[in-house]
């Protein structure tokens, strides 16, 4: 079993699903009946549209939800009720009414950080999950459950406020960055394609390096970028001076075997001599 979301127009009086053609088409003799009996449009699209889909395959059979079947005519999908509108469909974020109200308990095992981490980017999702266009009442809704959920799972006051301020903060930093570039809220596989065909490549070697510098739209960050950098050539500054004065400095050892008056150890050094500025290595040999 699966779930599938679609947009469809109410059809018409008369509009029906032709078996033979397989399409929706107006039979002109069906209009004034329909009138007539004063048939609901929703109810002939919910027909007609289970008759379309159902006659694909006989081993499948389909059924079929409306927004009008549901509280507030608000149709749940997953993590996400979605809804039309005058100017467009519009969506929220939905749980089904038997999923647990507890989180991660704050009673873990777990360290305090990485417990904080993913609370904070529960409520970060949620939020995500949000319409551009929703209401400051939805959006408190949604806050007021999740904070209701960490009270359920035992954590103070204090622990509560540090959590719901990282996820909102995130949140806002994670939007200015993306209204900044230009780049839509919600995409489509072929506008996310570069990004996760790169991220397949590179992703186990580079894994482990900062991020940010991609993302330079975090007001934050671009606040300091001057004093990063005179930060980062005064700290270069000093490397580059360490690694004159270190010049010298052997960047291995080789043993040799005791030989009288130590011939091989002098011959091995000379020769290195002549090489290193060839080779760039300096080598001690005892």
């Amino acid at each position: 079993m699966d779930d599938g979301r679609g947009l469809q127009r109410i059809l018409e009086y008369g509009e029906r699903f032709d078996e033979v053609e397989k399409k929706i088409r107006k039979f002109e003799n069906l209009e004034s009946e329909d009138i007539e009996n004063e048939i609901c449009r929703h109810n002939l699209t919910i027909n007609e549209m289970l008759r379309a889909m159902n006659s694909i395959n006989n081993d499948l059979q389909f059924t079929m939800e409306i927004c009008r079947d549901f509280h507030e005519e608000k149709l749940p999908t997953l993590s996400f009720s979605i809804w039309p509108e005058i100017d467009g469909l519009k969506h929220t974020y939905f749980e089904k009414s038997m999923r647990n109200q507890i989180l991660l308990v704050e009673k873990t095992a777990m360290s305090r950080k990485s417990l904080y981490n993913i609370l904070s980017n529960e409520l970060r999702r949620r939020m995500e999950v949000l319409d551009e266009d929703i209401t400051e009442k939805d959006m408190k809704e949604v806050v007021d459950n999740f904070v209701q959920q960490l009270v359920n799972s035992e954590f103070n006051i204090k622990q509560i406020r540090e959590i719901v301020l990282s996820g909102l903060m995130g949140y806002s930093r994670k939007e200015k960055r993306r209204k900044k570039i230009g780049k839509p809220k919600y995409r489509n596989g072929k506008e996310s394609l570069d990004a996760r065909v790169e991220r397949k490549l590179t992703g186990k070697y580079n894994w482990f390096r900062n991020q940010r510098k991609k993302n330079q739209g975090d007001e934050e960050n671009t606040d300091n970028k001057e004093n990063r950098k005179n930060r980062y050539d005064k700290k270069e500054g000093d490397m580059k001076n360490e690694k004159v004065e270190n010049k010298d400095m052997p960047n291995s050892v080789l043993f040799v075997q005791n030989t009288p008056d130590s011939i091989l150890a002098k011959n091995l050094r000379k020769m290195l001599q002549e090489l290193k500025p060839w080779t760039q290595i300096g080598i001690k040999v005892v």
